[in-house]
């Protein structure tokens, strides 16, 4: 410490005071300045890489028509700060889901506990209607999603009641959701990023994968604000016959599914970073387009009963992903896990979901398969 002296005029006259004035603290090693912003710029960039879990059909179990659809009670448990048990389907599964900041899933169908006015069916036992009791979102929340599409040929189940119920549902969960007209995107924040999210589908009550320019404008809208953009596209054909990307409109019980291959590179072309595919039930092929990964469909992972789970139906991908910075893909791993009897994911030791998309991956795509494989953990 030294005295340094401060001059004042006041009038004609001067007055001198000391004030003390502290040093630089002695014997800092300008080495160890230097290591410790190399590990603070380390954390920067470590803390910048985005780890994604993905998965595709999830619906707990329905109370239409009928109660029986629902998990038994040897399925059933009471999570934290829930009074009413919920099914424990993501037990095995919870420990991968919590090494990653996001976790996705389609929710296929509603959640909704009033009576509600249900779609349509010429045959009330063939009506595939999905309403999961509000409840069970704890389920999801416990095993830690944290980012769901609701845009899908099932959020209409239960006309807008049981949309509007599915939204505020999620919403009282904290789980960040999007995919209706209500609702068409969303975006959460993880490490100072913002990562925005549109979900895309064929149906009245979605953001339609068919408005190329309703597309554009929401994801120039996400572009404004966020880093990373993820979108969710619900579309293709149905069933074991439908594995294969064909590049081509699909249709399935006449019904124009779409050109799941033009949209994920329209999407891509305007902004998007991350393409999530779902709707076929079964696993597809993946593909690098422009530094960005395209997962044309992650199956069915969690659909308790009303599901047809036969071959292809009951193989269950988990995909572990990182992104860096920029939205580019840098690393892509294929967990395994299947569903058999009424439902519910369980390890596959055959690893059959990682077999089988690399195999389609290399069948539909071989022009970038070279790029799947290099990433590959």
């Amino acid at each position: 410490m030294f005295l340094a002296i401060l001059t004042v005029k006041i009038g004609n006259a001067q007055f001198q005071f000391k004030e003390p004035t502290k040093l630089a603290k002695p014997g800092i090693n300008q080495l160890q300045l230097q290591e410790k912003r190399k590990r603070q710029k380390s954390k920067i960039v470590q803390d910048s890489t985005l780890r994604i879990s993905a998965v595709g059909d999830i619906m707990l179990g329905t109370q239409y028509p009928s109660k029986k659809y629902l998990p038994g009670n040897e399925f059933m448990v009471y999570k934290p700060n829930s009074d009413k048990r919920t099914p424990n389907f993501f037990d095995e599964i919870e420990p991968k889901f919590k090494q990653h900041q996001i976790v996705f899933g389609n929710l296929e169908g509603t959640f909704f506990d009033s009576i509600g006015t249900v779609k349509q069916c010429s045959d009330s036992s063939k009506c595939y209607a999905f309403k999961q009791p509000t409840h069970f979102v704890k389920s999801l929340s416990h095993a830690g999603f944290n980012l769901l599409s609701v845009g899908n040929n099932h959020i209409g189940d239960f006309g807008i009641n049981g949309i509007k119920s599915t939204h505020n549902t999620l919403k009282k969960e904290g789980i960040h959701h999007a995919g209706t007209n209500i609702k068409p995107l969303d975006f959460i924040e993880i490490n100072h990023q913002k990562i925005g999210f549109l979900a895309l589908a064929v149906g009245d009550d979605c953001v339609q994968l068919f408005d190329t320019s309703r597309i554009r404008t929401l994801l120039f809208e996400l572009k404004s604000f966020c880093n990373i953009i993820v979108v969710s596209i619900h579309a293709g054909a149905e069933g074991n016959n439908h594995t294969h990307v064909t590049r081509n409109t699909e249709f399935y019980l006449n019904e124009n599914r779409g050109n799941v291959y033009q949209i994920a590179h329209y999407c891509i072309d305007n902004g998007a970073d991350l393409i999530l595919g779902h709707g076929p039930h079964v696993p597809r092929a993946m593909e690098v387009y422009r530094k960005k990964l395209i997962a044309y469909s992650l199956g069915n992972f969690c659909t308790f009963y009303r599901f047809n789970l036969s071959k292809n139906n009951g193989i269950a991908p988990l995909l572990s992903l990182e992104l860096n910075k920029n939205g580019d893909i840098q690393k892509i791993d294929i967990c395994s896990y299947k569903q058999i009897g009424d439902g519910g994911p369980i390890s596959d030791w055959r690893r059959r979901a990682k077999h089988r998309i690399l195999k389609l991956s290399k069948q539909d795509f071989p022009e970038s398969y070279g790029d799947i494989k290099r990433l590959m953990r």
